[in-house]
């Protein structure tokens, strides 16, 4: 059995320059106009829905919510 991370299911802050995507992103493109428009939402209402990663060494990687991670980075 894996051994869970300390903050297995919590919410927690973490730098978004230590997020990398994920390789079974099944999305390969992103429209840029979609992506300022969700950037605007977020600046303007907060991250409503998390962005979920699991860690991968020192780092982390994206599981769900990556237009969200691309938009605000």
């Amino acid at each position: 059995m894996p051994e869970e991370s300390p903050n297995h299911g919590r919410m927690t802050i973490i730098e978004l320059q230590a997020i990398d995507p994920s390789p079974f992103q099944r999305r390969q493109h992103f429209e840029e106009d979609k992506l300022e428009g969700l950037a605007a939402s977020v600046q303007r209402d907060g991250l409503i829905e998390p962005i979920v990663v699991r860690p991968n060494g020192k780092r982390y990687q994206l599981i769900a919510g990556e237009r969200r991670w691309r938009a605000i980075r």
